[in-house]
């Protein structure tokens, strides 16, 4: 039987790990063992309930998948297929996990209500996690982007967002058709080389559609600001990666552009995927973190771990919330017998003692799902003995990223949203995008609910970049929350207290919200930078006989930071090594 190590429990190693153990032939082929710093599943979508707050879901940051993320949701259909869970609310199904959100609020360069875009896409045939639909081809992409686009708009809206939006299309149909006769198939990742911006201004894009709302709102979603401010001309990415993901979010989608989570991203995502590879035979360790890595310059040797807790051995972290299983505030100490301090997500200890795996002892094959931007610190001896590797990791850029979720005393309507299911990016200020999430309430604890709840997200600001410390740096983004939420004033003016947001509009006033900076290594949101995509690795193409990779930034059909690439990259990595064995 084949030993496979899975290292990192977030999207990519998940994928990897479902792929591996995905059918009664694997599993009598492949042994699978994940570890996993802490105790949750998750990474960067890790989720936990606050106790002291109404069981409240406290996220990394504000989660939406996207409707043409078909890998992922093919994934997640068979979990919620294979799992034995609740039979009602939002773990029920994968259609009661997720709700279609077709409105999307795009802010202008002047950065006001009045210069705001506010679009519709239509609702079209199928799901996401519908694997029988067709495809379409990049030409085909490009042909209903440019019949659809326009479309979307209000039948009110002024004049300069519909010349935009034409000279938007003209410009990528333009450019496209330039690249496509000079590259072929090859094109996009040709493209690459330029921000995308730069790539448009060169097909002819004039400096309207270069600082427009919709471009700016790609870079949002990207959180595109290696320097820590974001901005209507500002940020840098790769043009034909970029290109990419803006053409499949309005034009490959299925059912809706965007789709919304019922309850958190750990609720709905991790704790069933967690219950079903369980149930197949996947060992998932957790309370152990990755410290080193060892080579003999062929192969991964030997694996450095340390151990946060004791008496892990059926270990079961998740509890019953009504109708929900979920991830706790608090670990559940049965049956651990000791536990660390400190923050144990940090995975940097201190640790309560350490182990070596080793190659042929405790595993053949290791898939390295944790980001590259976490390796400087557990892989030197991988990037010392191998140049493309090192390479790889010294062109891949990670970004601090910063959120806030704020509980309602008063809905958006009655603070002066006249929307409908708000998402709106582009604000200026250190929170660029906010988006309702009050149907997520009922999946929380509340006896009396609150009104709203609003998920605020953005790229931290060059003062926190510089941050290493993630309890400092959260601590400093829930003091800057009076001030940072100024933003929200000119789309909330009856939240409008001379200047700052109303505090009495709160639920149980500032100290009653959350604030969270992510700042640490493995945390930080991958780029995708113009020159660096070339350096990446694929999956299967790590240069170590033995070790394949897993993330979003690897070299994957998406190269940007998403669920779909890290899952993608998962899949690939168990696909690389089934074809290894």
């Amino acid at each position: 039987m084949r030993r496979v190590l899975i290292l990192g429990g977030g999207c990519g190693g998940v994928a990897a790990a479902w792929a591996l153990s995905r059918t009664p032939e694997l599993r009598r082929a492949v042994s699978v063992t994940l570890v996993q710093p802490g105790g949750r599943l998750g990474g960067k979508g890790a989720t936990h309930r606050d106790p002291g707050r109404s069981e409240a879901i406290l996220e990394h940051g504000l989660h939406m998948w996207l409707g043409w993320y078909r890998t992922a949701f093919s994934m997640m259909q068979d979990v919620y297929e294979a799992w034995d869970g609740p039979t009602r609310g939002p773990q029920a199904s994968l259609g009661d996990a997720f709700t279609p959100q077709y409105d999307v609020s795009l802010v202008g360069p002047e950065g006001t209500p009045a210069d705001t875009w506010h679009l519709t896409c239509p609702k079209v045939p199928g799901v996401p996690w519908d694997s029988a639909g067709p495809t379409q081809t990049w030409m085909q992409t490009v042909s209903t982007w440019t019949r659809r686009m326009p479309g979307l708009m209000r039948d009110d809206a002024p004049a300069n967002q519909r010349r935009v939006m034409a000279g938007l299309t003209m410009a990528i149909g333009r450019g496209l058709a330039a690249e496509w006769r000079r590259h072929g198939a090859d094109c996009f990742a040709q493209m690459d080389a330029l921000d995308l911006r730069a790539w448009l201004r060169v097909h002819g894009a004039s400096e309207e559609v270069a600082t427009s709302a919709p471009l700016r709102g790609l870079y949002d979603l990207g959180f595109a600001y290696p320097e820590g401010v974001a901005g209507p001309d500002r940020g840098q990415a790769a043009a034909g990666t970029a290109l990419k993901v803006l053409l499949n979010m309005f034009a490959s989608y299925r059912g809706a552009p965007f789709w919304r989570m019922n309850a958190g991203m750990g609720d709905t995502v991790f704790a069933p995927a967690f219950e079903v590879l369980r149930a197949r035979g996947v060992d998932v360790r957790f309370y152990q973190a990755v410290t080193a890595l060892r080579t003999d310059g062929r192969s991964v040797t030997q694996v450095e771990l340390g151990h946060q807790a004791r008496g892990v051995e059926g270990h079961d972290p998740l509890v019953d919330l009504g109708d929900l299983r979920v991830w706790p505030g608090e670990p559940r100490r049965d049956p651990l017998s000791e536990l660390a301090t400190g923050d144990l997500e940090a995975a940097q200890g201190p640790f309560l003692s350490g182990s070596s795996l080793t190659i042929g002892d405790d595993f053949d094959d290791v898939v390295l799902a944790i980001p590259a931007t976490a390796h400087g610190a557990i892989a030197a001896d991988l990037m010392a003995a191998n140049p493309r590797y090192r390479a790889m990791v010294e062109h891949t850029h990670g970004v601090a990223t910063i959120a806030a979720q704020c509980w309602l005393d008063r809905g958006t309507r009655q603070l002066g949203w006249d929307g409908t299911d708000a998402v709106l990016t582009g604000m200026n200020g250190p929170f660029h995008t906010w988006a309702d999430l009050t149907g997520v309430l009922p999946a929380e604890g509340w006896q009396d609910p609150p009104a709203g709840l609003a998920y605020l997200c953005g790229v931290a600001p060059p003062e926190v970049q510089r941050m290493t410390d993630r309890q400092a740096a959260s601590a400093w983004v829930r003091e800057q929350l009076p001030d940072a939420t100024r933003s929200l004033l000119p789309w909330w003016p009856g939240a409008d207290a001379g200047g700052h947001l109303d505090e009495s509009a709160l639920r149980d006033g500032w100290p009653g919200q959350y604030a969270r900076a992510n700042v640490a290594p493995w945390e930080r949101y991958v780029l995708s930078l113009p020159g660096t995509m070339s350096f990446r690795l694929a999956p299967g193409d790590s240069g170590f006989s033995n070790l394949f990779l897993a993330g979003d930034w690897t070299k994957n059909r998406v190269n940007g930071g998403s669920v779909e690439g890290a899952v993608d990259s998962g899949v690939a990595a168990a696909h690389a090594v089934l074809a290894s064995c």
